[in-house]
């Protein structure tokens, strides 16, 4: 099954109008939070007392369904925004400004073409995760960006040591012999 038919399929489970694409915005998340809470209160185990076998094995299979409903609906989400977090604990950690990553990238297409769709994956990731409906693809892509974080990374090291090497301060001694040549 398509992941756009396993969205529907949710949303249908849960009551709601079906869609083809997740809850983006705070007002479709929560939509889909009381539909849950209302479907959990109705068939949760515990409140099956009374009930006959077939009625409790019936509730909790729809429970299981309900589950399975919501973790679509909302662990895509939230694995979107847990990998956007990660991206940006990354880019701190490689002392990355999302501007200056993006400008690393940008030069990185100018100099090697060849990595042109590469780089350009990573430009404005927020909204490239977000176009994302599929776990494997979400954390596809955030291995993928972990190793250009890498690379830049690496590149702006290697950068920074050439310019120690060609702009090395004079030491104490050179410096103090200098101003004693005169």
């Amino acid at each position: 099954m398509k992941i756009a038919e396993k969205i529907k399929q949710a949303y249908r489970t849960l009551g709601l109008a079906e869609r083809t694409e997740l809850p983006q915005g705070a007002s479709e998340q929560e939509e889909v939070k009381r539909a849950y809470r209302k479907l959990s209160l109705k068939y949760h185990p515990d409140r099956q007392h009374g009930k006959s076998s077939a009625e409790k094995k019936e509730a909790e299979a729809k429970m299981k369904e309900i589950n399975h409903a919501n973790d679509i609906l909302t662990g895509i989400t939230e694995l979107k925004e847990k990998v956007k977090k990660g991206i940006w604990e990354a880019l701190a950690r490689a002392e990355f400004t999302q501007t200056e990553f993006e400008n690393m990238m940008r030069e990185t297409q100018q100099r090697k073409p060849e990595l042109r769709e590469t780089a350009e994956l990573y430009i404005d990731f927020p909204s490239k995760i977000d176009g994302l409906n599929n776990a494997d693809e979400i954390l596809n892509y955030y291995e993928k960006f972990l190793k250009m974080v890498t690379a830049c990374y690496q590149d702006k090291l290697n950068s920074n040591l050439e310019d120690l090497k060609n702009n090395q301060p004079k030491s104490v001694f050179e410096e103090y012999m200098e101003e004693n040549e005169e």
